[in-house]
């Protein structure tokens, strides 16, 4: 077992999946994809991969499936990645990653990086999307997801690292799909509201 496992959530992520673990791969191959019962390719591309595949039924909340999933892991792992299908890790971010692991102290349950997003194939640099600080990387058994319907975010009990580097989302789905998307967070949002 690697020093990291990266979890990733997937449903029908098969056009984003492959380029997803592309970019895993050189910070970890143990990789675990908890999927919602995908009718496309990606389990496929999971499994040919390497992947370690869990499959649970899609209760519409993120951060549910991310819990469950922290259950299902083997009590010996170190650090947990948390990964969308969408998104990509920098070289960069890998390189800093690997390095942290090595020299967090104990005190350091949490390692948090920089997110960015891609709309469109651009890079978006203003309007609060230029780069956000967000906790991905922690210590097994010192972190979960919060409850909440919408923008939930990994939560640690300790002190956090913090690094430079990003990880990058973007999206290739076409442009309906972004906006039924975007129009379900803001229900998710009202919900928690």
């Amino acid at each position: 077992m690697s020093a990291i496992t990266a979890v990733i959530l997937t449903f029908n992520e098969q056009i984003h999946l492959q380029r997803c673990i592309d970019s895993i791969l050189p910070l970890t191959k143990d990789i675990v994809v908890v999927d919602s019962f995908s009718t496309d390719e990606t389990v496929a591309i999971a499994q040919r991969n390497g992947a370690k595949v869990l499959q649970k039924a899609w209760e519409n909340n993120h951060a549910l499936q991310f819990n469950w999933a922290l259950g299902e892991l083997p009590k010996d792992t170190q650090w947990i990645f948390r990964v969308d299908a969408d998104e990509v890790l920098t070289p960069e971010l890998v390189a800093l990653l690997k390095q942290a692991v090595i020299d967090a102290p104990a005190s350091v349950v949490g390692i948090q990086c920089t997110r960015k997003m891609k709309f469109q194939g651009s890079l978006l640099k203003h309007g609060g999307m230029g780069g956000t600080r967000v906790l991905r990387m922690f210590r097994y058994g010192y972190g979960r997801s919060e409850s909440r319907w919408m923008d939930e975010h990994i939560v640690v009990d300790g002190l956090c690292g913090h690094l430079s580097e990003a990880i990058i989302e973007d999206n290739l789905n076409h442009l309906t799909w972004w906006t039924a998307k975007h129009n379900d967070y803001a229900s998710r949002a009202a919900t928690d509201y």
